[in-house]
């Protein structure tokens, strides 16, 4: 019987978190689908545009089924989910942009887009500032 102790696997959860922010914001997971997401410009001010633009690839030589989330934390929060089919080797982008107004508040952002399908799971993130 393998026992699983809680600290241990927050410390291997972390470690795998801190390897997906400093090795690039490609997602590595063992599912059939790669997932990567751009943030651009990195840092805003009032009456600048921020865009993110998300792409899902199904690299699996079968049709996937995928759930689509994105989620912003920061000083204001939200998640949005979506349901999207893909083809083999079918690329799904999508883009995005906000200009920044003097009502939005200022902090730290960052955007997590994740994606499941039947083999599992993967998740990328990119983070942004608003000053």
């Amino acid at each position: 019987m393998l026992t699983v102790r809680p600290w241990k696997l927050l410390t291997v959860l972390a470690v795998l978190g801190l390897f997906n922010l400093f090795h690039g914001a490609t997602a590595r997971a063992a599912s059939d689908l790669s997932v990567q997401l751009a943030v651009n410009p990195t840092t805003a001010t009032t009456g600048q545009t921020i865009t993110a633009t998300e792409s899902v690839t199904n690299t699996s030589a079968n049709k996937q089924n995928v759930t689509l989330t994105n989620t912003l934390q920061g000083p204001t929060s939200r998640s949005q989910s979506q349901h999207i089919n893909l083809e083999p080797g079918q690329t799904y982008r999508q883009t995005r942009s906000y200009t920044v107004d003097s009502t939005t508040p200022r902090g730290t952002y960052t955007l997590t887009v994740s994606t499941t399908d039947k083999s599992g799971a993967a998740t990328t993130s990119a983070t942004y500032t608003v000053s």
